[in-house]
């Protein structure tokens, strides 16, 4: 009866008992038999992959389309941060001093971002024309950026500073918005298109305080 008792421990009870405790699990031939049975499968064999189902895994670095990127535009951005808060605080203007205009191609060639091959790539497939309507319009806006510049240098109370700021920053908001177009609609030479005398007319009356 015992050892019936114990060969059923054995087979029903094995994996139940802590490793080194003392019993008194019979030590004959079927007992280790049971036990070689009933030993448990590693898990680290049964999830232990054949590599038949395996795919490799590409360390390929994907380069984003290419596209053009309003991240040129952040530069311009700056500018009329700096021109919008030059009234309320005049560290601004000489903050505003040491901006300095960068072209499209510059600024990515010096980028670090993911995109900048994908803008460059983009900028060099636009046609001629679209992209000196594009120039064009960077252009007005860094010669908007210095006149106002010239122009805050010279006024010493910055209250009076606020009907040049109204004046850039309207006309500003203009032309940037007008390149964002451009650079979102891929490149549509229409959406850089501005109005030069409007332009001209708020640079006189900038350089007129």
């Amino acid at each position: 009866m015992l050892v019936s008792i114990t060969r059923n421990l054995s087979r029903n009870e094995l994996r139940h008992v802590p490793t080194g405790c003392s019993h008194d699990l019979d030590q004959s031939a079927d007992g280790e038999a049971a036990n070689e049975e009933l030993a448990p499968t590693s898990a680290v064999e049964e999830l232990a992959p054949t590599g038949a189902d395996e795919e490799p895994v590409s360390t390929e670095v994907q380069t984003p389309p290419a596209a053009l990127s309003t991240d040129y535009l952040n530069r311009f951005g700056e500018a009329l941060m700096l021109i919008e808060m030059a009234s309320s605080d005049p560290d601004m203007i000489a903050e505003l001093c040491s901006w300095r205009p960068v072209g499209y191609c510059e600024h990515f060639r010096t980028s670090e971002l993911r995109c900048a091959p994908g803008a460059l790539a983009a900028y060099d497939a636009l046609d001629d024309t679209s992209r000196r309507a594009f120039e064009s319009l960077c252009s007005a806006m860094s010669r908007l950026v210095e006149t106002v510049i010239l122009t805050l240098r010279d006024i010493d109370d910055p209250s009076a500073s606020q009907p040049v700021i109204d004046v850039a920053a309207a006309a500003f908001h203009n032309l940037l918005g007008r390149a964002a177009a451009f650079i979102n609609s891929g490149g549509d030479m229409h959406a850089a298109a501005y109005d030069k005398l409007a332009l001209q007319v708020a640079i006189d009356r900038i350089i007129a305080g």
